[in-house]
């Protein structure tokens, strides 16, 4: 029989693999064993469901309900009822990316929490509360001034070093063979009448965008003036068996959205069956940029 434990370990292994257990998900009374788990299984649960992009509001609420009732229960004394400061990071995540605007109020009310016990920190969990506060600031939510207020100013500033940390270290790392026989299909692009023409390229550190928040890996504007981010997505980026984006994903896309990009994908798998004919892969992105540029 299982039990809430076995359910909340499952859930977080078929996140690190990728693999969205859709008959479990679905099955009855799920909620309920989750909301009888550690708190650590809460935050697993809620972790796996960000990764993987499960947007399930019946269960997601039951587990943000249950964390505030064990806070509210023990008081300034958040360790007394087992939550730490991790498990609370896990969960306002899990929101973020889950793009779960209802619960906005309930994120800055568990990041309070999470302020008053602050321990040693691991750089993933402050990019996680940092991704957090950029995702409260993009849609103005919760009184529109992200986790100030939440954190103290020099939470807030941990947490946006190692974000930082983490952009400079990808802008240094080596493209991928993927990565760059786009970008130089993208360059052979013919020009056409009315043809959203892609220029003013970049790559690498100059994809970043202004406020920092995303590394792009090709930047362009076309020649009507829409900012185009072409992105080549691995596999990874995909959860089985479904072929869903995972949860990061979504958090990308929307985020590109915001800051008025259109989003060009590249499917990895689908650009390496392209690969060795030119004129095949110029169209294509030619067709992908005319859609995502609203031109078709």
């Amino acid at each position: 029989k299982a039990n809430s434990q076995n359910v909340s370990n499952t859930l977080w292994a078929c996140a690190k693999l990728g693999f969205l257990p859709q008959q479990l998900l679905a099955a009855p009374g799920l909620a309920g064993l989750l909301v009888a788990d550690t708190p650590q299984g809460l935050a697993n649960a809620a972790w796996a469901c960000g990764q993987l992009g499960h947007r399930a509001e019946q269960q997601f609420g039951a587990l943000l309900a249950e964390a505030e009732q064990r806070l509210a229960a023990a008081g300034v004394q958040s360790a007394s009822c087992g939550v730490n400061s991790q498990n609370l990071r896990n969960l306002c995540w899990a929101v973020a990316v889950l793009d779960l605007r209802q619960h906005a109020q309930q994120v800055l009310q568990l990041a309070r929490a999470c302020s008053s016990i602050w321990s040693s920190t691991e750089e993933e969990e402050l990019r996680q509360l940092w991704q957090v506060h950029t995702w409260l600031l993009d849609f103005q939510l919760a009184g529109g001034q992200g986790l100030q207020g939440s954190l103290t100013e020099q939470q807030l500033q941990q947490c946006r070093a190692a974000w930082d940390e983490q952009m400079q270290r990808r802008a240094e790392q080596r493209h991928t063979d993927v990565q760059r026989s786009v970008f130089a299909a993208v360059l052979q692009l013919p020009i056409r009448k009315q043809q959203p023409q892609m220029e003013q390229l970049s790559v690498g550190r100059d994809g970043v965008t202004p406020d920092g928040a995303l590394l792009l890996d090709i930047a362009g504007r076309t020649a009507g003036g829409v900012l185009v981010a072409v992105e080549a997505d691995g596999p990874t980026r995909f959860r089985q068996p479904d072929g869903g984006l995972m949860g990061p994903t979504q958090y990308r896309n929307s985020a590109l959205k915001v800051r008025g990009h259109s989003l060009v994908s590249v499917p990895v798998l689908e650009w390496r069956k392209l690969q060795g004919d030119g004129q095949r892969q110029q169209q294509y992105l030619m067709q992908r940029i005319d859609e995502a540029a609203g031109c078709q």
